[in-house]
């Protein structure tokens, strides 16, 4: 069933009347029950905006109109009836009695004597088994508005917010004609019937909006003709894995994201699903407390933040507000390819940015300014053009008229609209340098709001902002992760074996999870996470980079070793924006580009650009993580490297026998928990710093040991004796031929040994060294191990 919205109590009222008298909707509303009976399913109740006739939200006051709008929609489009929307500070509350009512008419005891406690005005539901009544009060729980009290044969609803009501004007015989204060009495009803939830199965992880509500049919006609539709074809109407390389479960995963962003109803993706080449008997097969095809959606719809949204680009089709807004703009009078950039401009200043090296075209989507691969950009023109023709057609003065109508008529040719988006490129209004976006760094992107790392707080989402990133997961204070911190216990276990793992190690994994929360790097850190085997550290990292979502990335690990030649920044340029950075598995031997890590890990700028792209600056705001079973080399010498450097130590192996196959999956279940925590992570962070738990301290020591070839060299080449000197030359020969004739420059060599305090003088133009000299077998008796292996 179709509804739109009405503002304000008071036009609600006048519905009541009007409909109570078979003014406007009666016939609509006969109308559409014989439609839906026919198709043998419930009808929908989408909501539409009064004004502009497209879907409306219960979340933008922008899309509600008024008493008259609503009724004149009503009657001109054949809808079936009047909506009106509960909103904060608001006096009213909605009752929603459901299958109250039997094929008769006749009311249940318990919810006549519910219409008799409260007696305020009642109407039938557009069901047509059940009621509605609407009092004045406030709920003294919010969880009234998503649960269920159970009444006898069906269930009590009862809204004062986020919700609508669609009316009917069949007024329940007996009921007062008005809206009455009945406080006392709903918090009466409250008690009563608190906590007598009606299980469900599968619950959806977010409550759907039914602005964006699409049926089936309309869903499949989108996802087929988008942009991704070729794709979207291969799964659901041919059954083709192979882009998943024959992985069912990945191609069900696939499909469902797609599915995912045109609509988030759990219910309509499993209905459709289920019409797919995809399903098979797997779907229903259970998990746990789940089936596999529950957790597949609940997933898809945690992952997937790309939404579809019906309003983002709504258009002014009031003449009278078209025509303030072009007066207020300047150039927007004139019949040109710049007045129509300029009316382009005035029209969608707050659902487009134009930043080239970015989009070059973003839109804001409700959460974030993302790119515009849909082309809603040249959608959005061919509303300019129309609202061009509606003000022209609205000019009292005939001969302008004329010229206006003219003008309207020519630009609907392509090139003029497309002349329309260039031309608009650099207006004010829509222009935008790339530093404007992602710039508070204490910032953080979620699906419920925006969250201020420095303190806690969720914000709504802003557009001033200029966020393009977010996470897909929802900050609740309250969420708990059970599995994930018995999977803590179990990586990092503690001494005894208690059980309770190792807490200093834990508690340091929690500020660091936090600490890649936050774009900055303070600590100037390099993390290195190191283990043989199934140790868990996999599981870990990339659990963390699912919860960042947009805000992690991967890299080739080459990216950060040193290498051959000029090194292409096509890597470097892809991090920009990123807060946590992982590459995966170096090869042995490799070594580390000391350079490049101390800028990296240090905010100060670099310069990379994209292939076949003007080269950009931008400061890192990154934590690095190293996930690798071969530590790669460092020099030992190098103490600004090595006071980067941390190593995660995974020591754990866990056998195939004790392994969880399923691990991955229940920690997904949990990742709004998990999020809470390391949130925490953060503010503890702030407060206590990071410190290094006495493992880290170990494990990196001994990892700079193993790296120390100038020590292995002076404990195997040379002695120690405060009266022994030597020439630098002399010692540099002899360390780059144990070191396999690697060149090193004098005055490297000259820095190593100071580091480890050898005096080094210059003596009559001969460089010396205190305190050392070679063993007396001498350079020339010394072997290498190839050497050695040939002789």
């Amino acid at each position: 069933m179709q509804a739109f919205f009405v503002k304000g109590v008071d036009e609600y009222y006048n519905a009541r009347i009007n409909h109570a008298a078979g003014i406007g909707c009666s016939a609509a509303v006969g109308s559409l029950a014989a439609k839906a009976a026919a198709r043998q399913e419930k009808p929908d109740k989408v909501p539409y905006n009064p004004k502009s006739g497209r879907q409306a939200s219960i979340k933008n006051p922008a899309t509600w109109g008024t008493y008259e709008e609503a009724l004149s929609l009503c009657s001109r489009e054949g809808m079936a009836g009047v909506g009106f929307v509960f909103k904060e500070n608001d006096p009213y509350c909605g009752i929603d009695i459901d299958n109250c009512l039997n094929e008769r008419g006749e009311i249940s005891t318990e919810a006549a004597a519910i219409v008799r406690e409260l007696d305020s005005y009642t109407e039938v539901s557009p069901s047509g088994n059940g009621l509605h009544i609407l009092v004045k009060a406030a709920l003294s729980s919010t969880a009234w508005h998503k649960q269920k009290g159970v009444i006898a044969g069906g269930d009590i609803e009862m809204y004062s917010t986020g919700r609508y009501f669609t009316v009917t004007g069949k007024r329940w015989p007996g009921s007062p004609a008005d809206v009455n204060h009945r406080g006392e009495e709903i918090a009466q009803i409250q008690a009563r019937y608190a906590g007598q939830e009606q299980p469900k199965a599968a619950e959806p992880d977010q409550d759907f909006d039914l602005s964006a509500y699409l049926p089936d049919e309309e869903v499949l006609r989108r996802a087929r003709a988008a942009k991704d539709g070729e794709k979207f074809t291969r799964l659901y109407d041919r059954g083709d894995t192979s882009l998943h390389g024959g992985d069912d479960s990945a191609a069900d995963l696939a499909l469902c994201l797609l599915l995912a962003f045109w609509t988030q109803n759990p219910e309509q993706i499993d209905r459709l699903f289920r019409e797919s080449k995809l399903f098979r008997d797997k779907w229903d097969a259970p998990r746990g407390d789940c089936t596999y095809g529950e957790i597949t959606i609940k997933t898809a719809l945690r992952r997937q933040t790309a939404r579809y949204d019906p309003n983002f680009r709504q258009v002014p089709v009031d003449v009278q507000e078209l025509q303030r807004l072009f007066a207020a703009t300047p150039m927007a009078d004139r019949l040109s390819d710049m007045g129509n950039s300029a009316r382009f401009a005035a029209m969608f200043k707050d659902a487009f940015r134009y930043c080239p090296t970015l989009g070059p075209w973003l839109v804001w989507d409700g959460c974030r300014w993302q790119a515009d691969d849909t082309g809603a950009v040249m959608a959005a023109a061919d509303d300019c053009v129309i609202a061009t023709a509606q003000v022209a057609a609205a000019q009292d003065d005939p001969d302008k008229r004329g010229k206006w109508l003219s003008f309207a008529a020519k630009n609907e040719a392509l090139a003029k609209r497309q002349a329309m988006v260039t031309g608009a490129q650099h207006l004010p209004a829509l222009a935008a340098r790339q530093d404007q976006f992602d710039q508070n760094s204490w910032l953080f992107n979620c699906l419920n709001g925006t969250l201020d790392l420095k303190t806690g707080a969720l914000m709504p989402h802003n557009p001033s902002d200029y966020i393009t990133k977010i996470a897909p997961v929802n900050y609740d204070p309250s969420a708990e992760c059970p599995r994930f911190m018995q999977f803590l216990t179990e990586v990092f276990p503690d001494d005894m074996g208690l059980g309770i793992g190792n807490t200093e190690l834990i508690s340091f994994v929690q500020r660091l999870a936090g600490y890649a929360l936050a774009g900055v790097t303070t600590e100037q850190i390099l993390c290195i996470a190191h283990g043989s085997g199934a140790n868990g550290k996999s599981t870990l990292i990339n659990l963390l980079a699912d919860i960042m979502g947009d805000y992690a990335t991967t890299t080739p690990t080459d990216a950060f070793l040193m290498q051959k030649g000029q090194k292409p920044t096509h890597d470097l340029a892809a991090l920009r924006g990123a807060r946590f950075v992982i590459a995966s598995e170096t090869q042995e031997g490799k070594r580390l580009d000391e350079p490049l890590i101390k800028q990296l890990t240090g905010g100060d700028k670099i310069a990379a650009r994209f292939l076949y792209k003007a080269s950009f600056t931008y400061s890192p705001q990154f934590l690095i993580v190293l996930l690798t079973n071969h530590m790669p080399r460092a020099k030992a010498e190098d103490g600004a490297l090595w006071r980067r450097i941390r190593l995660l130590p995974f020591e754990v192996k866990f056998e195939s026998v004790a392994r969880d196959n399923n691990l991955a999956e229940k920690l997904k279940q949990e990742m709004d928990g998990v999020f809470r925590w390391m949130v925490e992570g953060c503010l503890r962070w702030q407060k206590e710093g990071l410190g290094e738990p006495e493992e880290v301290t170990r494990a990196t020591a001994q990892y700079r040991e193993e790296n120390d070839s100038l020590g292995d060299w002076i404990a195997e080449r040379c002695e120690l004796d405060a009266k022994a000197t030597a020439r630098t030359t002399e010692l540099r020969d002899d360390y780059q031929r144990y070191n396999g004739w690697r060149r090193i420059e004098p005055k490297i060599f000259t820095q190593m040994l100071k580091a480890r305090d050898f005096k080094v003088k210059i003596s009559h133009g001969i460089s010396k060294a205190y305190g050392i000299r070679l063993k007396p077998a001498g350079v020339d008796d010394f072997l290498t191990e190839d050497q050695e292996s040939e002789s």
